[in-house]
Parts: structure tokens; C-alpha cells; sequence
């Protein structure tokens, strides 16, 4: 029941509004209160739930949407490059305690098995504020491109507040070893 409430605030609300009109459609019926209250009650009631819903709206709309955006590299050498994972707020107001945790992940024998590389794998991100538009930048260094067989992927798992709640985005991308470049993978997550 709490995920229920946490996921669906609104829908709660508008509920306890209906069982608040039934009482008073009741009470009408049973001639307890005149019909000019129950107007006045009815329009109380039917105001209540035009503003819980614009209040929704208004924190659907106004709120931090923190991901990767984009994806850059640039050669270091032979067998060498640098990606640049740009992640990026894209909604209208700031993200505060911005914390992202990256981890790298090879493909061996059917099975995901996380890269063990010192100061890479997790990356643990300081804690940023992000404002609209503002982006951080992790670099990972790849070494031996033309010998890796395997497929590789990361993961960024970004936790971040707005205004009213908290927020996290999960996203992967996995490396075309073919066309030596990074491709979103599915699924993504947005709460």
C-alpha cells in the first residue's frame, strides 16, 4: 500500500474526494442537510479536486529530469580512446544532491561480471547541484580496443532531488565493438 501512495498520490486524493461527495449525496437523501449546503458542498468538493490535480500537474511539469545525454570520444592512440558521458539536467528547475554511480560490466561466457578498475568501476560521483541545461562529464579510458572481444557495458545510476521528491534514472549503454561506438540499451528507468 505505501508504494501505492508514493506512486500514486493523486489518485488517493480524487478518492477521498468521491467518498466525501457520496456522504454528502447520502446526508441529501436522507434529508439531513438542505439541498443549497449540498450545493455549496458539491462546489467545495468539486474546487478540491480541480487543485490537487493542477497541483500534480504543476510537480509533473516542474521538476529535474537528470540523465546521459550524450556520448562523445576522442582517440588517444592506436588501441586507445576516452568516452565522454555527458549527463545533463533537461527539466525547467535545479537538481540538487546530484550522485550518480557508474559501473563497467564485460561479457564473458553468457554472464554480465562487473570490471574491477581501480577508481572506475563502481565511480562513485561527488554530490553536485545541477542547474537547467548544466552538465557533468565522466570520462572512461579504454585501453586494447582492437584485442577486446567481449561485449562491454555501463550502467549509470543517478539519484537526484527537485523540489517536492526524489528522483533516480537508470541508464545503459553497451559498446558496438564493430563501429567503435556506445548505443543505448534497453531498459531505461525514470522514477
Amino acid at each position: 500500500m505505501k508504494k501505492f501512495s508514493k506512486k500514486h498520490p493523486l489518485a488517493i486524493q480524487i478518492f477521498l474526494v468521491c467518498i466525501a461527495t457520496v456522504v454528502v449525496t447520502i446526508l441529501l437523501i436522507m434529508e439531513t442537510i438542505e439541498l443549497p449546503v449540498a450545493i455549496s458542498i458539491y462546489a467545495a468538493l468539486i474546487a478540491i479536486a480541480i487543485l490537487l490535480t493542477s497541483i500534480n500537474e504543476i510537480r509533473n511539469r516542474l521538476r529535474p529530469w537528470v540523465t546521459v545525454a550524450s556520448v562523445g570520444q576522442e582517440s588517444t592512440g592506436p588501441n586507445a580512446l576516452n568516452v565522454h558521458f555527458k549527463i545533463t539536467n533537461t527539466g525547467p528547475i535545479p537538481a540538487t544532491k546530484v550522485l550518480y554511480t557508474a559501473t563497467l560490466y564485460v561479457q564473458e561466457n553468457n554472464t554480465w561480471k562487473q570490471i574491477e578498475k581501480p577508481g572506475e568501476s563502481p565511480f562513485i560521483s561527488a554530490s553536485h547541484t545541477l542547474f537547467p541545461n548544466q552538465l557533468i562529464k565522466h570520462i572512461v579510458g579504454l585501453e586494447k580496443l582492437k584485442t577486446v572481444k567481449h561485449d562491454t557495458k555501463i550502467t549509470f545510476e543517478i539519484e537526484y532531488r527537485g523540489l517536492w521528491s526524489r528522483y533516480t534514472t537508470i541508464t545503459t549503454y553497451r559498446f558496438d565493438h564493430i563501429h567503435k561506438v556506445w548505443t543505448p540499451d534497453e531498459p531505461q528507468d525514470y522514477t
